[in-house]
């Protein structure tokens, strides 16, 4: 199942899923941060956690392959990886 080109699907995680694709943008607004990988776009809240990882190490992700877990451990309630 696919997009058809030029729709963004806009995704919340739960705990424990990830999502894997081309990092196109990270969008910061007032009331939530964003991830463009591939057509989904991963949002959270822009007081979470979840969004304080993303501010601190969004560095260099534009045109790589990067990977997004949500957890629900309270020291690293995102991990975001770099994919070769």
């Amino acid at each position: 199942m696919g997009l058809k080109s030029g729709k963004v699907k806009e995704v919340r995680l739960r705990c424990w899923e990830e999502a894997v694709g081309q990092c196109k943008a990270v969008e910061q607004g007032e009331f939530e941060i964003s991830v463009l990988l591939g057509n989904l776009r991963i949002v959270f809240p822009a007081g979470s956690p979840e969004a304080e990882v993303l501010r601190k190490t969004n560095d260099g992700w534009i045109g790589k392959k990067i990977g997004l877990l949500r957890t629900n451990v309270p020291r690293t309630p995102l991990l975001a990886r770099l994919i070769k």
